[in-house]
């Protein structure tokens, strides 16, 4: 099932191979645009048994909940699991670039390293912007970089999910996430 251009959160049952995690169901999850904020929602309602890992790629994480007057880092302390973000433009250019509380340095990423230490990564491409790997757009000027961009986020993203002991299996969904991210908001 294909959204792109819209919000989407992916959902990907998988087998963890670790000791401890044996071979039963788990689930890991790659978001774009709005369906990292939902995801953030869903990180916290999962118990981190069945939620192994997150992926936000250009995550409105941040904008998403200040704009309708909820606390992002509250949401955020709620994860159950440790993320990887893929953060555009320049942090403190404002408008629709994320800021920088995705970096190593920022508010949400320190929020969710002092509940899961180590085990979350972020990624900024400065030179793209808001909605690149949703959007794909490869044409015009900045095409092949932007092609370029695109592959290393899912080289990136399949790497942190390998990172966490996880191989693929045949059940995926994919869902939009504007009534989605509604239920979560109301019963938060």
């Amino acid at each position: 099932s294909s959204h792109f251009g819209s919000s989407t959160i992916w959902a990907q049952g998988a087998s963890a191979k670790s000791a401890g995690r044996g071979g039963s169901s788990h689930i890991r999850m790659a978001c774009c645009r709005a369906g990292a904020e939902l995801g953030m929602y869903v990180a916290g309602s999962i118990p981190a048994e069945q939620l192994i890992c997150a992926v936000g790629a250009h995550p409105s994480i941040v904008a998403g909940e200040s704009g309708v007057g909820k606390d992002p880092i509250a949401l955020s302390a709620k994860s159950n699991c440790p993320w990887m973000f893929f953060p555009c433009g320049d942090p403190n250019a404002g408008g629709m670039v994320e800021g920088p509380e995705y970096d190593v340095g920022g508010k949400l990423f320190k929020t969710l390293e002092a509940k899961i230490p180590g085990q979350n990564r972020t990624r900024r491409f400065r030179e793209m912007t808001h909605g690149f790997v949703t959007r794909g757009l490869i044409v015009g000027d900045k095409g092949q970089e932007t092609a370029v961009a695109i592959r290393d986020v899912v080289k990136d993203v399949e790497a942190f999910f390998q990172s966490h002991s996880l191989r693929p299996s045949v059940a995926s969904q994919c869902w939009p996430c504007s009534g989605l991210l509604k239920l979560f908001r109301s019963a938060a």
